[in-house]
């Protein structure tokens, strides 16, 4: 509309570690070499965005925007003794995600700007590997900020440039007695930062 935008968005992110993993030394200076864990992460994010057209002459338009993310951190062979000595879980985070979005599509000749801000901190689940678990109950909050710059490459053809930071944070609570992770402590917590660079081409149609 003349004032009015309605759009949503779908995105796939995907990770693999190739080269080295998670390391881990399960009887530190012991005989034991240590091993490279291996893992991999998928991300999607699923957003409905509702915005105004601010009527500049850059195309300036603010957003505000609804969403749901699944990210799973996936370790191979992850109940193999030798592959996953120390028992690190395989965990899925779902969360509805509630968030805000500036576009500038002509900030220059040749240049357009979005940045987006998301937060998950209502209705957050964590689920890890059966029996492999850090806490009973497990809590989390997240928030992803992002910032992309496009450039007008061809007539039909851009380039793209993204950068996203997520932070996370996860309280387990009380270590379960059965679980193999072995918490010697009352309390189980962690914090995750990530750092997303991509790039790729965008063309119309």
């Amino acid at each position: 509309k003349k004032d009015y935008i309605l759009g949503a968005d779908v995105s796939y992110t995907y990770a693999k570690t190739v080269f080295g993993g998670v390391f881990a030394d399960a009887d530190g200076m012991g005989g034991s070499p240590g091993v490279n864990i291996g893992m991999a992460l998928h991300q999607v994010d699923v957003r409905l965005a509702a915005g105004k057209d601010l009527h500049k002459s850059n195309g300036m338009a603010i957003f505000g925007r609804l969403g749901y993310r699944y990210q799973g951190f996936l370790i191979d062979d992850v109940t193999s003794m030798t592959k996953n000595p120390v028992h690190l879980p395989s965990e899925v985070f779902k969360s509805p995600t509630i968030g805000a979005m500036l576009m500038i599509p002509k900030l220059t000749d040749k240049l357009g700007l979005r940045v987006a801000l998301d937060a998950a901190v209502i209705g957050t689940s964590v689920t890890q590997t059966k029996g492999y678990e850090d806490g009973p109950k497990p809590s989390a909050k997240a928030v992803c900020v992002g910032a992309s710059l496009t450039y007008k490459w061809k007539k039909d053809m851009d380039l793209q440039g993204s950068y996203d930071f997520d932070y996370e944070a996860v309280s387990f609570g009380t270590p379960p007695m059965g679980s193999l992770r072995g918490h010697t402590g009352t309390s189980v917590s962690r914090t995750d930062f990530f750092h997303i660079l991509s790039f790729g081409v965008v063309k119309a149609f």
